[in-house]
């Protein structure tokens, strides 16, 4: 993938560091989930049309985990109070 696919792991791994850190870090989650989707929207067409589905559904995985940690760990959060 080259360029495009170093930029989409920079924001996946600021994705994942700012649900990692410890306070949330509300403006970064938000910084990173709005750099993500800037980065799959430079990616060219033609590699969605044409990749195969296990592609697709990795990278969709690998990119909303953050959100399904950040959701288990508030989860968790409320059953302790």
């Amino acid at each position: 993938m080259g360029f495009v696919g170093i930029i989409l792991a920079f924001w996946t791994m600021l994705l994942w560091f700012s649900v990692w850190q410890r306070p949330y870090r509300v403006e970064l989650f938000l910084i990173a989930g709005l750099g993500l989707l800037g980065a799959v929207a430079i990616l060219p067409e033609n590699h969605w049309r044409d990749s195969n589905v296990s592609f697709l559904l990795s990278f969709m995985i690998v990119a909303f985990s953050p959100l399904v940690d950040l959701c288990w760990a508030m989860i968790r959060k409320k059953e302790k109070e």
